[in-house]
């Protein structure tokens, strides 16, 4: 990926006030995914949100919570106990190569990722390869402009952003299809569509 998170901040992806503007409940429903069997969390970093969605799973599901950091990837396989360990699998990945067969995933999810991604279009099409037929994209990013929640700061520099209708127009011309944007977080853009 681009710009890579440090991880020496590994304190604030862990930093469980994060759901205080990213809802779990409220982000799974915009997935509109029921008990999926297979979800990939590109980017996931220490796996903060692949714990907290995989109850949404169905019996026997994992999430892949991949990452290009193996720093990250041995983080999850050292800290996430053996219970999460059981749907929470950490695999290290290039951002567009992820060793999956061909439409075996039921989600794909990027949060705070999008705006790292060297290469989006090449991301996307790997997302598409992986997903089946009509499974949902879903990319979840900082908006573009200052974002403040209980008079703190988050998010990256606003040259580092992108905006919603750069990751439309992405989705696009990647083959995807049914692209729409939620408007239920307060500091993030929130995008879902399905593979064409």
């Amino acid at each position: 990926m681009g710009l890579k998170f440090d991880p020496s901040r590994l304190d604030r992806l862990n930093d469980p006030s994060r759901t205080r503007f990213m809802d779990i409940g409220l982000v799974w429903e915009g997935f509109a995914v029921e008990r999926p069997h297979c979800v990939v969390d590109l980017g996931a970093g220490t796996g903060f949100f692949a714990v907290r969605f995989a109850p949404f799973m169905a019996p026997g599901g994992r999430i892949h919570a991949c990452d290009s950091s193996q720093f990250m990837v041995d983080w999850m396989k050292a800290n996430l106990t053996p219970p999460q360990l059981e749907s929470v699998l950490p695999t290290l990945v290039g951002e567009s190569a992820i060793d999956l067969p061909d439409k075996s995933v039921d989600l794909l999810y990027m949060i705070n990722v999008h705006h790292e991604l060297e290469d989006p279009g090449r991301t996307l099409r790997e997302a598409r390869r992986l997903l089946r037929p009509k499974a949902p994209v879903a990319i979840i990013d900082w908006k573009k402009e200052e974002t403040v929640f209980e008079g703190e700061s988050h998010g990256p520099p606003l040259a580092r952003r992108v905006e919603p209708a750069e990751i439309r127009r992405s989705l696009d011309a990647g083959g995807f299809t049914d692209i729409r944007e939620l408007d239920s977080l307060p500091l993030n853009s929130f995008i879902v569509a399905r593979k064409r």
